[in-house]
């Protein structure tokens, strides 16, 4: 399975949802910033890659 179906890419609703995340993302990070308390834009920032980062195969040992 690649990658964009994994994220939902494929899929328009998924699209319109993650690109809405990125937006609210981007504004909490500069106003975090802004306000002097960067760690909460950092939050932000890792709770969308939590969200949709596709998940890395199991590495063979």
């Amino acid at each position: 399975m690649s990658n964009s179906s994994r994220n939902g890419l494929n899929d328009p609703e998924k699209f319109k949802e993650m690109v809405g995340d990125l937006v609210f993302t981007a504004t909490e990070h500069r106003e975090a910033r802004e306000s002097g308390e960067p760690a909460a834009g950092n939050r932000a920032v890792d709770d969308f890659k939590a969200k949709y980062s596709p998940e890395e195969p199991e590495r063979e040992r």
